[in-house]
C-alpha cells in the first residue's frame, strides 16, 4: 500500500469521527436550547439566560409576592403598601412558554453570542376591596394629621395692606387617593407621590 493511500485510509475515519462528533454537539445544544433561553436573554428586568420557561414563570410569581408600593403624601410621609396585604399575585397565561417557543433552537451557534430582550404582557391581579380598605386606614385620613386648607386674604394695616397667600393644607379626597393608588398598582409602580388632585383646594388663591 502506497503512503498516500495509507494516509487517506487514516484520514477518512478521523474526518468521519470528527463530523459525527460535531453533529452530536450541534444536536445536543439544539435540544438543550429547545427548552432553555439563550444566554444573554432578558425578559423585562429578569435575566433568564440558560433558564427554562417554568423558571421564568416562577420568577414572575415571586416578584408579585414581594411587591411593595411606597406612597408618599403631600407632607412627605411615606406609606409602604405590601402586596400580600391585598392579595397581589401573578396570573400566568403561558407567555413564558410562548416566548421560548419563538426561539429558533437550530440557530444556537449564532444565538448564544447575541443579546435577546423579550417583552411580556404580564398579568397581575389583586383584591380591590382589600386595597381600598388598606388605603382608608392610612394616617393620611387621621383627623389629627389633617390640616385644613386656608383661603388667601388681605391683611390690612393703618398704612398699607398685603396679600397673604393661601395655605393648601392636606385634607385628602378619599375617592381620588384610592383611584391614584389603584392606578399606580395597575401600572406596577413601586414608588408613587399623590398629586394635588387628591387634596381639597382653597376656594380663594392669591391669584
Amino acid at each position: 500500500m502506497s503512503p498516500s493511500k495509507h494516509k487517506k485510509n487514516i484520514m477518512f475515519p478521523l474526518l468521519l469521527a470528527t463530523g459525527v462528533g460535531l453533529l452530536g454537539i450541534y444536536v445536543g445544544f439544539s435540544i438543550y436550547y429547545h427548552n432553555h433561553f439563550y444566554p444573554g436573554t432578558i425578559s423585562g428586568d429578569v435575566s433568564c439566560g440558560n433558564q427554562t420557561a417554568d423558571w421564568l414563570e416562577s420568577k414572575n410569581t415571586a416578584e408579585a409576592k414581594n411587591y411593595v408600593l411606597t406612597v408618599t403624601d403631600r407632607k412627605g410621609t411615606a406609606y409602604p403598601l405590601t402586596g400580600t396585604d391585598f392579595n397581589y399575585r401573578y396570573e400566568p397565561k403561558g407567555e413564558e412558554a410562548l416566548l421560548l417557543k419563538k426561539q429558533n433552537c437550530l440557530l444556537w451557534p449564532i444565538g448564544i453570542f447575541q443579546k435577546h430582550h423579550l417583552s411580556m404582557d404580564r398579568s397581575f391581579s389583586y383584591d380591590e376591596d382589600a386595597l381600598s380598605s388598606l388605603i382608608e386606614n392610612l394616617t393620611i385620613f387621621d383627623r389629627d394629621y389633617i390640616e385644613a386648607p386656608e383661603n388667601a386674604h388681605l391683611e390690612i394695616t393703618e398704612d398699607d395692606y398685603r396679600i397673604v397667600n393661601e395655605i393648601p393644607g392636606n385634607t385628602p379626597i378619599a375617592e381620588e387617593v384610592i383611584k391614584e393608588i389603584q392606578n399606580a398598582v395597575d401600572a406596577r409602580e413601586t414608588e408613587f407621590t399623590l398629586s394635588d388632585s387628591c387634596y381639597t383646594k382653597p376656594e380663594i388663591t392669591a391669584e
